[in-house]
């Protein structure tokens, strides 16, 4: 914020600035009146991109090599579409588009497997991202994590609301069929048409963990 005290303009040795300036704001300020001025606000983006926000031991498998990558440092930029690999202290990024699948692995040795979204057959085709795979038998349940970005809400004369837009990730279903056609999940009802046992459930939002078990219980 920067303070700024006009002086005493004298006809005859102002220059023409300071009188083009004087006239502009002719009866509004005067001679020792203070005035608060700052720079406009520049609205941010806040909140993680990143599907895990801590470094991962994980695999990758690259289009252009056979063997997989092993990595103790990794972060999955899910806004951006690529992968953070911490080298000797560096970060270094690899595009999505040289990643067909990954593997991000815990402290107890599980393993968390991803496919590139672009191999499956879907409705619209999903150009980039990546499916998690959390069931495998006669159909596959996935998940995949998509960025939604909140906008501001902040209004400039109450000075009230948000000032920056936020990104979200969020998670929607998926499940690929015998004949290799993948569908999206919207909503709790939607299992019935798999043939399954009904759902316990009543929720209309889909629950991860549920979802998975309701999975595992019809052995699809």
């Amino acid at each position: 914020m920067v303070l700024i005290t006009f002086s005493s303009i004298g006809f005859g040795q102002n220059t023409l600035g300071e009188r083009v300036n004087a006239n502009a704001m002719s009866g509004t300020v005067n001679t020792g009146d203070r005035l608060y001025t700052s720079k406009p606000f520049v609205k941010q983006l806040e909140g993680s991109p990143y599907l895990v926000d801590k470094w991962m031991k994980s695999t990758l498998k690259l289009k252009s090599v056979s063997k997989e990558l092993a990595t103790d440092q990794l972060k999955y930029d899910v806004l951006n579409n690529y992968f953070d690999v911490l080298i000797a202290g560096e970060i270094k990024s690899i595009g999505g588009k040289s990643v067909t699948g990954f593997e991000l692995i815990d402290e107890n040795n599980n393993a968390r497997k991803f496919e590139a979204c672009r191999q499956f057959k879907t409705k619209t085709p999903i150009v980039k991202g990546y499916f998690e795979i959390l069931y495998t038998g006669e159909l596959k349940l996935m998940e995949r994590a998509y960025v939604f970005i909140k906008p501001a809400t902040y209004n400039t004369a109450l000075m009230i609301g948000e000032k920056n837009d936020r990104i979200i990730i969020k998670k929607e279903y998926y499940y690929q069929d015998q004949t290799g056609n993948t569908f999206l999940l919207k909503k709790i009802k939607h299992l019935k048409n798999l043939g399954g046992t009904n759902p316990k459930t009543s929720k209309t939002t889909i629950d991860r963990n549920e979802l998975i078990a309701y999975f595992k219980i019809n052995k699809f």
